[in-house]
């Protein structure tokens, strides 16, 4: 009797290129938005420090909702890199 290893029966299912497609896009779209979530918080905090903007402004509120939007798209953007990875051709 011939024992083959599990290894040797996992296929990998085709997938399609609207998938993949898809997954690019959301990866381009999260560190695209990752990017400028981060560059717009930190140009912000630096106008306060610098107090070229009130700091009783509403800039105290936006400060870190970017800095959280920039690392939520951050993390969505290494999760589509995952699922590109996942999806790639592998012949």
């Amino acid at each position: 009797m011939q024992t083959t290893k599990t290894s040797q029966l996992i296929t990998s299912r085709p997938v399609s290129n609207l998938r993949r497609a898809s997954w690019a896009c959301a990866l381009a779209l999260s560190g695209v938005v990752g990017v400028g979530a981060g560059v717009a918080g930190l140009l912000l905090s630096f106008l306060a420090a610098e107090d070229l903007v009130e700091p009783g402004s509403s800039v105290r509120l936006a400060v870190p909702m970017l800095i959280v939007l920039s690392l939520t798209s951050f993390m969505g953007f290494a999760h589509a890199m995952d699922r590109l990875q996942d999806t790639r051709d592998p012949n």
